[in-house]
């Protein structure tokens, strides 16, 4: 063992035939900026994806913290249907791994916007799914705070999916390293985040805000846009009353107006209550039902 864990602190990046636990690695399906996702096949043969995260000279200790933090959210939200199934995680010498379904002929959300095939059913249809499943992760002391159109996955029978509780927070985490650290993508972050401050559930609802206006006008709320350095996107986000969506697109509803902008308040206790709120309220502004969000005026 000490030899083969020696041989595997040296090792390079696993490629195909590469064996990790009891999984053997297939291809290579993408790298992100911590880890990278391989195909594999457990010892039945059934494919699976495997995350790898590589202890090594260059990687620091919150890096670990995250990936582990991420096997540890995932693990306590596998029973959801719309959040990505994990079997299991491990370690195997420098390697940490997760183990999960496979989703090949997936797309995620910011794709499946961006190629035009998604009408406003279908993406609030989505976006509802979605907040039902922040509501299960915010139920069991987990803030997902990353939530972005990246981060949602669709899979091949349409459901989506949601990814990479990376920088979540777990309530009952025994050391937050992250705590304070600015965690997350600046363009879908809360307020809060861009603050530094705490954020609880609230924050969730904001990002998931943003990613649905996103999907329906074709803009952020601001008017820094995609290419604008960090530091203008921070003081928008902070700062920056959203725009009206109907200002994009006359065609939206002022319920549906109503129901995106009260997720997109400024101050946590003036948005949702709770994400299955902001669901309901979704629900029935795509049915033409009476929401319980008012626009001020």
């Amino acid at each position: 063992p000490e030899v083969n864990r020696s041989a595997r602190a040296t090792a390079v990046r696993p490629g195909k035939g590469f064996r990790i636990g009891e999984y053997e690695i297939i291809e290579t399906l993408g790298h992100g900026s911590m880890a990278t996702v391989y195909l594999a096949q457990d010892p039945t043969g059934h494919e699976v994806a495997i995350k790898i995260f590589q202890e090594g000279p260059g990687v620091s200790p919150t890096m670990l913290e995250r990936f582990k933090r991420e096997a540890e959210a995932s693990k306590k939200l596998r029973r959801h249907p719309n959040i990505m199934k994990v079997y299991s995680t491990g370690q195997d010498g420098v390697f940490h791994y997760i183990v999960m379904e496979p989703i090949r002929k997936s797309r995620t959300f910011e794709d499946a916007v961006e190629s035009g095939q998604l009408d406003r059913d279908t993406i609030l249809g989505i976006i509802i799914k979605i907040a039902r499943a922040l509501h299960y992760a915010h139920g069991r002391n987990i803030v997902h705070r990353d939530v972005k159109p990246s981060n949602i996955m669709i899979n091949e029978f349409e459901e989506p999916l949601l990814t990479d509780f990376g920088v979540a927070a777990l309530i009952d985490w025994p050391s937050c390293t992250l705590s304070g650290a600015l965690t997350g993508t600046p363009l879908y972050m809360s307020p809060e985040q861009a603050r530094a401050d705490k954020v609880g559930p609230q924050g969730d609802i904001y990002s998931l805000g943003v990613v649905l206006y996103e999907a329906l006008t074709g803009m952020l709320p601001y008017s820094t846009q995609h290419a604008a350095p960090v530091k203008n996107v921070l003081e928008a986000v902070k700062n920056e009353a959203p725009r009206r969506l109907r200002f994009y697109r006359k065609e939206i509803s002022p319920d549906l107006e109503a129901v995106v902008l009260k997720a997109l308040q400024k101050e946590p206790d003036e948005r949702y209550d709770d994400a299955d709120t902001f669901a309901d309220d979704l629900e029935r502004a795509r049915s033409g039902r009476r929401v319980s969000a008012r626009l001020s005026s």
